[in-house]
């Protein structure tokens, strides 16, 4: 016998996961910089350099010393939005990273594939992803029936339509 979950409760639970994703991101990032922070003050390390991105226009060693802009980290999100139009399923986060850097987008950070996860989780609503849980990212204005997700405007529309 199949188990169906109600359309309400699939967008509850689509919120929640959402909401999941971004504390376990957020989560990872304080534990690693606490970890970074505590073996540096035990082996007197110098602190970590700032964030590096080279983007396909990047080619200097100035430009390389200088952290991502903000514009530079929106390219890198909004890179990730057109891999999963490409592909047409959600996208892991582990995968985006490697087809954006592929793109010519690296981050020189010691864990660029966590560090562009939080880009994507800041970056989240101004591209236009959500997060399904069990899929990987996906454009928000799109639904996507195996995670049963239907996105909140055409939910309103069926509301007003009933």
């Amino acid at each position: 016998m199949m188990n169906h979950i109600s359309h309400n409760n699939a967008v509850r639970l689509s919120k929640c996961a959402t909401l999941l994703a971004k504390v376990s991101a957020d989560l990872v990032e304080v534990t690693s910089d606490l970890l970074m922070q505590t073996s540096r003050a035990n082996d007197g390390t110098p602190p970590r350099q700032p964030e590096v991105t080279e983007t396909p226009s990047s080619a200097s060693a100035k430009d390389q010393a200088k952290p991502a802009s903000k514009a530079e980290v929106l390219a890198s999100v909004k890179a990730g939005r057109d891999v999963i139009g490409q592909q047409n399923r959600p996208v892991q986060v582990s995968i985006l990273y490697r087809e954006v850097s592929g793109r010519g987008f690296v981050i020189r950070r010691q864990k660029p594939v966590s560090t562009y996860a939080a880009r994507i989780r800041d970056y989240r609503k101004r591209v236009g992803l959500i997060f399904l849980e069990g899929f990987g990212w996906w454009m928000v204005e799109r639904p996507y029936p195996p995670a049963n997700y239907v996105p909140e405007s055409i939910i309103r529309i069926g509301k007003n339509i009933a």
